[in-house]
């Protein structure tokens, strides 16, 4: 999304600005903020990026369950699109737990993603 976006980049500047200073002055801490600043920067972008690919995911699926007809079709068709939507949103997670090495975003996408398969595989019954 556009906040997360600003957000990395301001991070990324944030960080090389930090970074700069640190190599220019010999501040090792510093540097080495910078460089934490700049993944952090990065990381938030990918996220962005990453939100921002799930929602266009979901309302190309939306748009297909609008365009069917018929009513246990639809029923399935919403239930896999449900399903859809809960494992691109666990694999964002579980991505950007991995970015950011935080296990506890890592196991939840895991865990949405799993529920995510099993709720398309029922909808597509």
């Amino acid at each position: 999304m556009a906040d997360d976006k600003t957000k990395g980049t301001f991070n990324d500047i944030k960080g090389k600005v930090k970074e700069g200073i640190g190599n220019l002055t010999g501040n090792e801490k510093m540097q080495s903020e910078g460089e934490m600043d700049q993944l952090k920067g990065n990381a938030q972008q990918t996220w962005g990026d990453v939100k921002d690919t799930a929602q266009q995911a979901g309302q190309t699926v939306q748009n297909a369950v609008n365009d069917m007809t018929g009513d246990s079709n639809t029923a399935n068709a919403k239930e896999t699109a449900k399903g859809t939507g809960h494992e691109v949103a666990g694999t964002a997670k579980e991505k950007y737990g991995d970015a950011t090495d935080n296990t506890r975003l890592q196991g939840e996408g895991m865990v949405e993603k799993t529920e995510g398969k099993a709720e398309r595989k029922s909808g597509n019954m």
